[in-house]
């Protein structure tokens, strides 16, 4: 049998059968414990975003975007569309990564921002790559991320701004080798 110590020191013996009430358990489970039918891992709640298949996202000029997502994988169905809304499951403390890969064929690209939204409030908004000089930029991707607590029914969505000509967000091509670039990803925890 595994034998463990109960808070008041006395050796317990768990054998082949035996029932075990979870509500009492504390701490970890030792190295070699697993599953069979009465341990069910229970999931965490999360979802991964992605622009997919190669499909780009049009972009003008200093104009606040938001991203369309051409897949979804994820723990529940709280996604749907380009957005995620948050139901009573959802409720707690979240951790949200973004980013989005951009490209320009201008070569002209500046003033790039991958920004993740609850509502229409900006929660966490990265940028990079504000240039002034004459160098040509053709691809360059933004992150963002933010620990935030979700309420039920806040939205989250993620939106891209960009400053240069012929721009586009995209999901890989032919000469980018960006397959998922972009995408946004929330794990609560």
């Amino acid at each position: 049998p595994l034998m463990y110590t109960n808070d008041a020191g006395a050796d317990i013996g768990i054998t082949t059968g035996s029932t075990l009430n979870a509500a009492s358990l504390g701490g970890v489970l030792p190295v070699g414990v697993t599953g069979g039918s009465g341990l069910d891992a229970v999931p965490g709640r999360f979802f991964f975003a992605y622009k997919s298949g190669g499909t780009a996202q049009s972009l003008s000029h200093a104009t606040l975007t938001q991203v369309t997502w051409g897949g979804i994988n994820q723990s529940h169905s709280s996604v749907s569309g380009n957005a995620f809304t948050a139901v009573a499951a959802d409720v707690g403390r979240w951790y949200f990564t973004g980013r989005i890969g951009y490209f320009s064929s201008s070569n002209d690209l500046t003033n790039s921002h991958c920004m993740i939204r609850k509502g229409s409030t900006n929660i966490a908004a990265g940028y990079g790559l504000v240039e002034t000089g004459t160098k040509t930029i053709r691809h360059f991707t933004a992150h963002s991320h933010c620990f935030i607590t979700i309420a039920e029914d806040d939205v989250i969505t993620q939106y891209a701004y960009n400053e240069g000509s012929n721009m586009s967000i995209y999901a890989g091509s032919g000469d980018s080798f960006a397959y998922l670039s972009t995408s946004l990803i929330g794990i609560k925890l």
